[in-house]
């Protein structure tokens, strides 16, 4: 399957559509950062609909602006 196919992504796309690595996205889809990947039938090849990056950005963001907003009060 390509990265894209059908309107939907890969781990792959995904990851290069967010700007980290395949690893970050499965990390952040089993600690419900993101949505829940389908799964194909008969495969183990996660995709999600690539109209749910745009949730996925603003999810990821969220998160990382609460960490640096918690690194700088417990610096303070």
């Amino acid at each position: 399957m390509e990265q894209q196919e059908r309107g939907h992504l890969s781990v792959g796309g995904v990851a290069d559509r967010l700007g980290v690595s395949p690893s970050a996205v499965r990390k952040y889809e089993r600690q419900g950062i993101i949505p829940p990947a389908e799964r194909l039938e008969g495969n183990d090849r996660r995709i999600w609909p690539a109209g749910d990056v745009g949730v996925m950005q603003a999810r990821i963001a969220e998160r990382r602006a609460a960490r640096t907003k918690a690194t700088a009060a417990s610096a303070a």
